[in-house]
């Protein structure tokens, strides 16, 4: 049976109705998937082809099976692709808003998030679905926009009402530090005029200065430091920014011209 699955599966994908309607009255399982676990539904859900997501749950599939690999249901994987017109099908269909994929726990809404699918992300929404709702490690949308500078999306989910001190629990980043470690100063500034906090601090203490001296993201500290983020600010461990960018195992010569840039703005004197 493995050989007509697969075709079935890829028909699906092709959005090939007709014969997706072969396979099922030959007595294929509307349920059955590829050797990924991928199903019919999935596989037209991935590529926005409603009328065969459409057909198949008529006929038995169920609007909830997750694939074997990701463990993600047709839901998680239509947002993750914008299918805007398929992600409406299904939750009113009755498709759980709150299932989860199974590598970082993203549900809908961080999929289209991250992916910067804003028409899809604002459907979502009108559905009633938490704005900051959490990732397994605790990440919101907002984090998942940011990190991936998916500006028009940010400022769709901060018109709503996005938390922007949340934090997420492996090191206790806000969306604006995260937008910090990603190199992402677009989204900082985005955030900064909503009012983000430059002096957040991660568990252990570090401010988004520190992490981006860190990395090496030169122009992030430089509009940190433009933006008045405090150059002397230590961690717990009491070391600033200048001596996390004397830490970093960045060699290129964006780290060297971060520690000019922290050495002349600590000279002066003031927090810029």
């Amino acid at each position: 049976m493995a050989e007509p699955v697969e075709g079935f599966v890829k028909n699906a994908a092709a959005g090939s109705l007709p014969e997706v309607k072969k396979y099922i009255a030959s007595g294929c399982d509307p349920n059955a998937g590829d050797r990924n676990g991928t199903t019919g539904v999935i596989a037209a859900a991935k590529a926005g082809h409603i009328n065969v997501v459409e057909f198949l749950l008529q006929n038995g599939a169920e609007v909830d099976r997750e694939d074997a690999k990701f463990e993600a249901t047709p839901l998680v994987w239509a947002a993750l692709n914008g299918r805007t017109d398929v992600v409406k099908l299904l939750i009113e269909k009755g498709a759980n808003t709150e299932a989860r994929e199974k590598e970082n726990g993203m549900a809908a809404l961080h999929g289209a998030a991250v992916n910067g699918h804003t028409h899809t992300l604002k459907v979502i929404l009108e559905y009633g679905i938490e704005v900051n709702c959490k990732d397994r490690d605790a990440r919101t949308p907002l984090m998942w926009a940011v990190s991936a500078g998916q500006i028009e999306t940010i400022q769709a989910l901060l018109d709503v009402g996005a938390d922007l001190e949340t934090r997420e629990l492996t090191q206790g980043m806000t969306a604006f530090i995260a937008a910090a470690a990603s190199n992402q100063p677009d989204a900082m500034t985005v955030l900064l005029e909503s009012g983000a906090d430059i002096e957040a601090r991660t568990f252990d203490g570090k401010t988004a200065l520190m992490v981006a001296a860190f990395i090496g993201h030169f122009e992030v500290v430089k509009l940190l430091v433009a933006s008045g983020a405090d150059v002397k600010a230590r961690d717990k461990k009491g070391n600033d920014a200048l001596a996390y960018s004397m830490l970093s195992k960045d060699g290129s010569y964006s780290k060297q011209d971060i520690q000019e840039l922290l050495r002349s703005s600590t000279a002066s004197g003031s927090r810029k």
